[in-house]
């Protein structure tokens, strides 16, 4: 081996940086640090630092097009709850529906988005709001809540009736009842 031989040494490029002369004459009364070595620890610091800030660049961006996928969701949920109303619902399941609406009013735990996603129910959020709608009594079964979505949206109730969607439909249904019902 030669003398001052590097291993890899067609792997290491040279660079100048600037520093104070007040740094590097400091650091040169320090002789057993490899000052070489330390500054390349710190720039693999920092361009790990900045791979990670791109990462949760990435991940905000995927977030950032999910909430607007919620809110698409949402929105064409409310629309197709308000059409509901207009056209099939009958009173007692509108009634059904704002009264389960304002139980979550009153408390702030439980929202539709909670009622939806109950992680001990064993009703898919898609049968509890029609157990909402009709008034849980315990003689619906399962079926109800299948019979009731593919009634009002065919085939298409299983890809459409995601949390989000069906929070819409639920508060477009509300929001027509609240201003129709004072005049019926």
């Amino acid at each position: 081996m030669k003398l001052g031989y590097i291993p890899n040494m067609a792997k290491i490029m040279r660079m100048s940086i600037s520093i104070p002369s007040e740094l590097k004459a400091q650091m040169n009364e320090v002789k057993y640090v490899n000052w070489s070595k330390t500054a390349r620890s710190s720039f693999e610091r920092k361009l790990s630092e900045i791979s990670q800030q791109n990462d949760l660049g990435d991940i905000i961006e995927r977030l950032r097009a999910t909430k607007q996928k919620e809110s698409d969701a949402f929105r064409a949920g409310h629309t197709s709850g308000r059409l509901w109303a207009e056209t099939k619902a009958e009173i007692s399941e509108l009634n059904n529906l704002a009264r389960v609406c304002e139980e979550f009013e009153r408390d702030p735990v439980h929202t539709w988005g909670w009622f939806l996603s109950c992680p001990h129910a064993v009703y898919s959020p898609a049968e509890l709001l029609v157990f909402g709608i009709f008034g849980i009594r315990p003689e619906l079964s399962n079926d109800e809540g299948k019979k009731f979505w593919e009634s009002w949206l065919g085939e298409l109730w299983k890809e459409t009736a995601s949390g989000e969607w069906l929070c819409g439909f639920a508060e477009g249904a509300i929001t027509l009842w609240q201003e129709v019902r004072d005049r019926i």
